[in-house]
């Protein structure tokens, strides 16, 4: 059975990139999603988890002390098989504190440099934490796409490692598909379907 559908979702996120993506995932529900800075002041949170779940329970739980409504934290990265696993829950910082994400992609690409193609195998994944309207239970989700990392950038869409990735089975990276063609199969978009299958 489905829970009440939330009117407003606060996203533990300053990354207007991914508001933009759940927003057109979403488009056809009556929710409104709001970055966690519309309620005002400097939000923080940490990211200290040793798992993608465990950082998007660290932002919900974070973003909750703010407000009663409904919560939606995001944590997501790219794991790279021949990496051990790297850049993983460090993605967004892969390259230094203050990385930018074509200072991420250069670390990756030279990280891989001598890898073959046949073992620059990733995936994409997404945790996704939700906290209802005046409520303290969490429910998690988990959403995942595989693919292979490119030797050069293809595309200018998207945001992170998108123009190094190209998704299985597809001829075009993240970073040249349209907003409207990532979201049909991206990470964020199955762990939301996922969660829209309970509350939205």
């Amino acid at each position: 059975m489905k829970q009440q559908k939330p009117k407003t979702l606060y996203l533990a996120s300053k990354n207007q990139h991914k508001l933009r993506e759940i927003n057109e995932i979403i488009a056809d529900t009556t929710i409104t999603c709001r970055l966690a800075t519309a309620l005002g002041g400097d939000i923080t949170w940490n990211e200290s988890g040793n798992s993608f779940i465990a950082n998007a329970l660290e932002k919900a739980r974070a973003l909750k002390k703010l407000t009663q409504e409904a919560v939606l934290a995001d944590d997501s990265g790219l794991v790279v098989r021949a990496l051990g696993g790297a850049p993983g829950i460090f993605s967004s910082r892969y390259a230094g504190k203050d990385a930018t994400d074509h200072d991420n992609n250069l670390k990756l690409l030279n990280e891989l440099a001598e890898t073959p193609k046949a073992q620059r195998t990733a995936s994409f994944v997404c945790a996704l934490v939700y906290i209802p309207a005046h409520s303290k239970c969490h429910y998690a989700y988990i959403g995942q796409v595989h693919g292979t990392i490119l030797t050069s950038f293809r595309g200018y869409s998207g945001f992170g490692y998108d123009p190094l990735f190209l998704p299985l089975g597809k001829d075009k990276t993240f970073g040249e598909q349209s907003q409207h063609e990532k979201n049909k199969s991206s990470h964020r978009h199955q762990a939301l379907r996922s969660w829209r299958q309970s509350f939205a």
